[in-house]
């Protein structure tokens, strides 16, 4: 670990009051990291997600909880590029932004004490509305899809009703996913809830709502329940069912953190999710399919990851795309997807070009 984000570190570890992290249960294969973005600790990063733009732009975006902003770094060199919003409730602005997505053109951001998504043009970052106002608690990840031609379902957690994660005396309410559907209109955000739905109890419990993950190929929604001890990602279908299925250890020794998918046009490809460590985070590559665990790696320098992205666009220095996960709440580390398919025997075919 680099010495100037040692000096850091006890600083983020007393402000996030994090539990003492356990080693990895399953073998894992270091990939050493392309590039790691400047270190804010001030910042306390949550969740990147990434844009390539008609006109070369290549960034990641990540929320920036502490600070209010989202902060854009160019995701082919780490090099910082701006600064966009600050504190406040107008358009623009944003409350503890946590989850964030990119769809098409569109920039999604979850704001936990804002209570609600707000939606952004890019490359401009034009505020076209929010949606999520009086049905939100404290919301945290999101998952988006198009449902039709520019018309998406937006997959929210939230954990309404807890204290610091714990389910209140006599058991917390089945709202931990809410899900809305929306399209931009006349330049303007049109949305409706559709459903709520994510049990607070029994063996689909989702105690602490963290990152989720829709596969509408499998017709599957992924929900890391950060929970310590036993923290789990579990299987949902799309409408709110749970299904049975619970990946816990030895996968997730520590905290179920961030997911991204790596996708391939016949249904195949790849699910990845992140056990956060203070020694260093450990990524599980699973099965897209199936399920079953195909490997798992980790980068040497980065630890304490919530959320993560994943392009299969080729660019600049990553010929089959790239994997960005936060690292210790200041900086973003990036990946480059050849190393990761080389170290653990993936595929590297589904790249879009």
């Amino acid at each position: 670990m680099p010495p100037a984000r040692l000096a850091l570190l006890p600083l983020v570890l007393l402000s996030a009051c994090r539990s003492t992290s356990r080693l990895p249960d399953v073998p894992a294969v270091a990939v050493s990291e392309a590039f790691q973005t400047p270190y804010v600790a001030a910042d306390n990063l949550d969740s990147p997600a990434v844009w390539h733009g008609p006109g070369g732009e290549h960034w990641v975006l990540s929320t920036a909880k502490a600070t209010d902003v989202i902060v854009v770094h160019d995701a082919v060199s780490g090099a910082e590029l701006r600064r966009i919003g600050g504190g406040g409730r107008g358009a623009g602005q944003f409350g503890r932004p946590n989850g964030i997505a990119v769809v098409d053109s569109l920039l999604l951001v979850v704001e936990r004490d804002g209570q609600r998504v707000q939606v952004l043009a890019l490359p401009s970052f034009t505020p076209l509305g929010t949606f999520g106002e009086g049905v939100l608690g404290k919301p945290y990840g999101i998952s988006v899809v198009e449902s039709l031609p520019g018309r998406y379902r937006v997959f929210v957690t939230d954990n309404v009703g807890n204290l610091f994660g714990a389910i209140p005396l006599g058991g917390g309410r089945d709202e931990r996913v809410k899900v809305f559907s929306f399209a931009v209109e006349g330049g303007r955000v049109v949305a409706t809830q559709e459903a709520t739905f994510g049990e607070a109890r029994g063996p689909g419990a989702i105690r602490i709502a963290e990152s989720v993950l829709a596969d509408p190929a499998h017709g599957r929604l992924l929900l890391a329940e950060e929970r310590t001890p036993g923290s789990h990602v579990k299987q949902y279908t799309l409408d709110g069912a749970y299904v049975g299925t619970a990946i816990g250890r030895p996968f997730f020794a520590n905290e179920a953190e961030g997911l991204a998918l790596y996708a391939c046009g016949d249904g195949s490809g790849y699910v990845l999710a992140t056990d956060q460590s203070s020694t260093h985070s450990t990524f599980h590559v699973f099965d897209r399919a199936t399920l079953a665990h195909v490997g798992s790696f980790y980068g040497p320098h980065t630890a304490y990851t919530d959320g993560v992205a994943l392009t299969q666009r080729a660019f600049g220095p990553f010929p089959s795309g790239a994997f960005y996960a936060v690292d210790e709440d200041g900086g973003v580390s990036a990946f480059d997807w050849g190393a990761i398919a080389r170290a653990l025997g993936l595929r590297t075919d589904c790249t879009e070009r």
